[in-house]
């Protein structure tokens, strides 16, 4: 799961509650976003997250 770090606050403790009921999830603030951003913008946070996972 992901969500910016600027995005509106109940949508990130929404992310958060999803993450804690799902056993093999994760969760990850993308820096300097909100919930509109681009596709691009996610495939390089997501890239990130299996390279480094």
């Amino acid at each position: 799961m992901t969500h910016g770090d600027a995005t509106w606050p109940r949508l990130a403790v929404g992310a958060r509650a999803v993450a804690d009921i799902l056993p093999t999830a994760s969760l990850g603030a993308v820096p300097g976003e909100n919930h509109s951003t681009t596709a691009d913008v996610l495939a390089d946070a997501h890239g990130t997250f299996v390279r480094e996972s």
